[in-house]
């Protein structure tokens, strides 16, 4: 199923051979969540200090604006993690390797930064 992006929607445009931080917006769905070009981005942590628990979940896709795929692991296992209020955890290892990430929260909004860093 192929989403429209809203127009307010910028691509977070990183660009390999730099480290970056992007402040995410992130919803409960996919649509509405922040669509992050990490490309020659290989690592990173996702920092979460919204206030409360988040569980996210995460997505990939093709190309910018194309249509949001469950990212699952090597065991065929979607990729998600719960991010307590003021906490920076590892970037799942599955998403090591996609060019682009949605990360859709299981509930409500919540702003997040993620950090992402070029592999060596």
């Amino acid at each position: 199923m192929a989403y429209t992006y809203p127009e307010v929607k910028v691509e977070k445009q990183i660009g390999a051979g730099a480290n970056a931080t992007v402040a995410a917006a992130c919803s409960a769905t996919a649509a509405n969540s922040a669509f992050i070009n990490k490309s020659g981005l290989t690592s990173g942590v996702v920092i979460n200090e919204s206030g409360g628990s988040v569980t996210v979940a995460y997505y990939t896709a093709s190309s910018f604006g194309g249509g949001a795929v469950v990212l699952k692991d090597s065991a065929g296992e979607a990729v998600s993690q719960t991010i307590g209020d003021d906490e920076a955890l590892p970037l799942p290892a599955a998403a090591a390797g996609a060019a682009y990430i949605i990360p859709k929260l299981s509930s409500g909004t919540a702003n997040l930064t993620f950090h992402f860093e070029q592999g060596s």
